[in-house]
């Protein structure tokens, strides 16, 4: 009984990170759009105008990374976003959430699609089992296994 509960909270762990639960914050979640959110009425009296290109956060799995790979082709640029946008919090993007992109990161100006939200987030998670060991590890590696009894 006792390691069906520790099966089951591996899976229920598992699953949370799967789904990309990178909001750490209770007032944050992927699938709560900020008109919903307790801050809601507060963000908006903090929030700066916007300098270059506004996008609104539509999709869950969105991230700063994703965006900025959609709108200015590199990943890298999320830190520039991140650094134009001092209100959001980088890993807790709300749905309904607005992002400034500087306008000399801009080289795509279509809406961010779900489709590439998904494939984005699809392919960062497929772990890299294609890898071939180096020539070198393969001579140097023991294996190991039961050890058999021996007879006195």
């Amino acid at each position: 009984m006792v390691t069906d509960m520790i099966k089951g909270s591996y899976w229920i762990f598992l699953a949370w990170m799967i789904a990309g639960a990178a909001c750490f914050s209770a007032a944050c979640t992927h699938r709560e759009t900020k008109k919903d959110s307790p801050t809601a009425a507060s963000d908006a009296v903090t929030q700066q105008k916007p300098v270059g290109f506004v996008h609104t956060v539509r999709w869950n799995g969105e991230t700063l990374t994703v965006i900025a790979k959609w709108y200015t082709g590199s990943t890298e640029n999320w830190k520039r976003i991140a650094a134009a946008n001092p209100s959001i919090q980088p890993n807790c993007i709300r749905l309904g959430d607005t992002i400034s992109i500087p306008e000399e990161l801009v080289t795509n100006r279509n809406p961010l699609t779900e489709d590439f939200v998904r494939r984005f987030n699809k392919k960062s998670r497929q772990p890299e089992s294609n890898k071939q060991p180096a020539a070198d590890d393969t001579e140097a590696l023991e294996l190991f296994g039961p050890k058999q009894k021996t007879s006195k």
